[in-house]
């Protein structure tokens, strides 16, 4: 991570991106809270948003990262989460989701401030920065609803990136929008989590502990966070690479554990 905070534009970009939180509503829009519907309209916006950040990432020099549907069961998982919550998935804002990998920061500026000039919202601000979809061919407009950016403060796991969830109109003649993600992604931080093999398995990690402290485990999930916190980034992804099998669905809680006596 401290190559990238030496890049140029590193720090225009996470001052950018807090800017544009701090302009968003701090109530995120909801989508639906039954499964069913709530897929029916993943379904009709995905194309949508593919070719959306299909066209932000070629003008802009990004990789766009093809993400399947989030599943059913991961839906559900997170609408029971917190502990005692109803069945509502109308949490789930990623069930449309996708990346874009860049190379530099100058690259994930660019998109940001495209992406940003989709929104009718925005546009005004946008041009006068120089900043014109439309110019560049982007009809699509969407509403930005939320940025998480995590390059100014990287997760306990070192994982940095910048979330972006923003809704698009089902169908323009309606006001039904449907709630999606994008992560702008450096080449540096897919490095450490895909070349190493250890994404996936950190996913499943981290869906683990959250299991374990909802379902009153709050102990052993606060401890094993402490020990994410006390190792260095790439040595506690590098748990997963040198054990594939960690983490299979099978033996997700008893694995742990044994990442527990592997480090302490």
């Amino acid at each position: 991570m401290d190559g990238v905070r030496l890049q140029p534009q590193f720090e225009e970009f996470v001052n950018r991106a807090d800017e544009i939180q701090s302009k968003t509503s701090s109530t995120i829009h909801k989508n639906h809270k039954e499964l069913l519907p709530l897929f029916r309209s993943a379904l009709t916006v995905e194309p949508i948003h593919r070719m959306l950040l299909k066209q932000l990432a070629e003008r802009t020099g990004g990789k766009m990262l093809l993400v399947d549907l989030k599943g059913m069961g991961t839906c559900l998982e997170k609408a029971r989460l917190p502990a005692g919550t109803d069945w509502s998935v109308s949490r789930v804002c990623d069930v449309v989701r996708g990346g874009v990998e860049f190379d530099n920061m100058t690259q994930t500026l660019f998109f940001l401030e495209l992406l940003v000039a989709t929104d009718p919202s925005f546009a005004a601000q946008s041009k006068e920065r120089g900043w014109d979809a439309e110019a560049v061919g982007i009809t699509q407009k969407i509403k930005i609803l939320l940025v998480k950016n995590r390059f100014g403060k990287p997760s306990t796991g070192g994982w940095a990136v910048c979330m972006i969830n923003f809704s698009i109109r089902c169908n323009p003649s309606d006001d039904d929008a449907h709630v999606c993600e994008v992560q702008l992604v450096h080449a540096n931080m897919m490095l450490a989590r895909t070349n190493m093999g250890a994404h996936r398995q950190y996913e499943r990690y981290r869906s683990a502990v959250e299991l374990l402290a909802a379902t009153g485990h709050l102990a052993k999930a606060e401890e094993i966070e402490l020990m994410e916190r006390k190792l260095p980034s790439l040595e506690f992804i590098s748990l997963f690479h040198s054990h594939p099998r960690l983490l299979s669905t099978s033996s997700l809680l008893r694995s742990l554990l044994f990442i527990v006596s592997l480090t302490f």
